[in-house]
């Protein structure tokens, strides 16, 4: 029993689950196709706006963030419901049984050095991580919507910054478009890479059944 409660209550809020949950879930590969296209999309918006003249319109950049943002929107959105309402399902629809097993039964991670996890601290961590990433992104789309629309007041004094100050304005443009790009790729990949850790959970809980039948 003093096991089940360490495994429930052993972080205090959903900053120190988020910040446990970094050491097990961070995929490597992740992150770096995010970086990769993230950059890419930097440098080739830089040639265009900079080196070949004509080639890219500095002034469709807001129209292209407004665009990404509703997309941003609309998907985090709709992934975030998916999310929520499908993992309240797996726990409404799995047994005390077999969350015990999951309780008891450690998580097979590749790394050596890293100590042991549970299959449901596992799951939980996957969950946990991924939602913080979409609400995060969630709340920044909003924010840009919401303070940055076309024809708002903001519109004017970036507009008047820019005339004073072309270049930063341009770079700091292209920045935040190819973050908020390389981002949206990124908690694509944490969609991936959580359906993959919850069927590893699903697949463990139906092999310990079968070995416990077989006993």
């Amino acid at each position: 029993m003093n096991n089940i409660e360490n495994e429930i209550f052993h972080d205090k809020n959903i900053f120190c689950l988020y910040k446990e949950a970094r050491k097990y879930v961070v995929s490597v590969s992740n992150i770096i196709v995010s970086i990769f296209f993230g950059v890419s999309f930097f440098i080739l918006s830089a040639i265009g706006l900079f080196l070949v003249h004509g080639l890219f319109d500095f002034s469709k950049i807001p129209s292209v963030i407004r665009t990404e943002v509703s997309l941003g929107i609309s998907y985090t959105s709709s992934i975030l419901g998916f999310l929520v309402s499908g993992f309240a399902l797996f726990f409404a629809l799995i047994s005390k049984k077999e969350i015990k097993k999951l309780v008891y039964t450690a998580y097979p991670i590749k790394k050596n050095n890293e100590k042991k996890i549970s299959c449901m601290r596992m799951t939980l961590y996957s969950f946990m991580y991924v939602f913080v990433h979409y609400a995060l992104f969630l709340l920044l789309c909003l924010l840009v919507s919401l303070f940055f629309p076309e024809g708002g007041p903001l519109q004017y004094i970036t507009t008047y910054i820019f005339n004073s100050h072309q270049y930063i304005m341009k770079i700091t443009c292209l920045i935040f478009l190819s973050t908020i790009s390389g981002w949206f790729i990124y908690i694509v990949m944490l969609l991936k890479s959580f359906i993959w850790n919850l069927y590893q959970s699903i697949l463990l809980s139906i092999a310990l059944g079968f070995e416990e039948d077989s006993v």
